[in-house]
């Protein structure tokens, strides 16, 4: 990281501390791994200083969005940073007012924000560093157990709870949320985004290939056939009556949880939310079951469903909404049939990127745009080859038998 770069960080973390009072900052960059940061660069900073007579110490993590460039705005990466900036500056806040007003507890499984930045083609976002604290990534290489699994539709089902009760009792300011959300099927990356896909399942077709399995495969190659058109329809929400905002983007690496002494997750906090959008709750869960479950865990499909719905009810009451009126559990239920196979076609490349083999180091998600998909983020094949495919297919078996694609 060059001086220009630090002296920019050393300025937004100026302006936004000293405006609550913090004084006499001083800053250290320590040598946290951030590798991954694809569409954001991440910046790790230790400062401290004295506040009301006290000295106070943070650890937090800058994200920072890319040099703009004629290539990020083809992509619309502009609209992913904006997106994720308004969630923290405007989304978070007016939902944590509508917990104070309801008294209840407001929704906790996010990084504490300390301040946003955007100006000058600059989004800049301030969160708590939360690697201190304990919080990690589940292993990629292993699919979540029902414990984990239990954490994040708990997580999901309180997001979805605080969007519908903002659109039940006041629909206005509702409206006005995601801004930034709209439009995705228009822009470049829409079409690179289902580009991969049909790589991906192309992909796995190839694996199937002496398998003994061609029903599957004849499966894939449908749904190919279909990934653009279904994808456009969820992302215009076209026929959707219960949408909300959506985290979108619901794989391994965006969920940290913390451990008890016994290493079971006892807390989740879900991030990097620039693919944002407005859509289905059951898009965002079907696409998490999928991404991150194995066979095994399927098997509690029904089980895991009727927790999320229980406790989206139950935080809708405590927020003074009648969930039946909201999102009956019905309309529940079909949501998932309707958008598991498109969390059918997502999870090839989620699959694919947790057995990925050491990516291209020069890769730049720019590249893109000129190669028409993201694939280059996967590098060449995949590391364990049987388990990979073990993995797949056993996530493809369980979704043919239940009629999903």
């Amino acid at each position: 990281m060059g001086d220009r770069v630090k002296q920019k960080v050393v300025e937004w973390l100026k302006d936004i501390f000293e405006k609550e009072s913090v004084e006499n900052l001083e800053f250290e960059f320590p040598d946290y791994d951030n590798s991954g940061g694809y569409a954001a660069d991440i910046i790790f900073v230790d400062l401290s200083g004295i506040q009301n007579g006290i000295k106070k110490n943070y650890s937090v993590l800058v994200k920072k969005g890319k040099e703009v460039s004629q290539a990020l705005d083809t992509l619309g990466l502009k609209r992913g940073y904006a997106c994720e900036v308004e969630l923290y500056s405007k989304t978070i806040p007016i939902f944590r007012e509508l917990a104070e007003e309801k008294h209840c507890e407001p929704f906790k499984n996010i990084p504490e924000c300390y301040g946003t930045v955007e100006r000058d083609e600059e989004f800049i976002i301030i969160l708590q560093n939360l690697k201190p604290k304990g919080f990690r990534v589940h292993d990629i290489l292993r699919p979540h157990d029902l414990d984990h699994l239990k954490l994040v539709l708990e997580a999901y089902a309180n997001w979805h709870a605080f969007n519908f009760a903002l659109r039940d009792q006041k629909p206005a300011i509702f409206e006005k949320l995601g801004r930034n959300m709209r439009g995705i099927e228009k822009t470049e990356l829409f079409r690179i985004y289902v580009n991969t896909l049909q790589k991906e399942i192309d992909f796995v077709v190839d694996f199937y290939k002496d398998r003994k399995k061609p029903h599957i495969a004849e499966k894939l190659k449908n749904l190919r056939k279909k990934v653009k058109n279904e994808s456009r329809k969820c992302f215009v929400n076209e026929d959707e009556k219960y949408y909300i905002v959506r985290h979108g983007d619901c794989w391994n690496n965006n969920f940290l949880f913390r451990y008890n002494e016994n290493e079971r997750p006892d807390q989740v906090v879900v991030i990097d939310w620039q693919m944002g959008l407005l859509g289905s709750p059951l898009a965002d869960v079907s696409q998490f079951i999928l991404y991150c479950s194995s066979r095994k865990e399927l098997e509690h499909l029904d089980e895991l469903l009727k927790l999320y719905y229980d406790s989206l009810s139950r935080k809708l009451q405590e927020l003074g909404s009648d969930p039946e009126k909201c999102f009956p559990w019905k309309a529940c239920q079909e949501a998932f049939n309707r958008y598991a196979p498109l969390a059918v076609a997502g999870m090839t490349l989620s699959i694919r990127a947790s057995f990925r083999k050491d990516t291209e180091p020069s890769y730049n998600i720019t590249d893109s745009v000129e190669t028409g998909d993201f694939c280059g983020i996967l590098g060449e094949g995949v590391r364990d080859p049987e388990e990979y495919f073990d993995r797949i297919d056993g996530v493809l078996e369980f979704c043919v038998n239940k009629g999903y694609i």
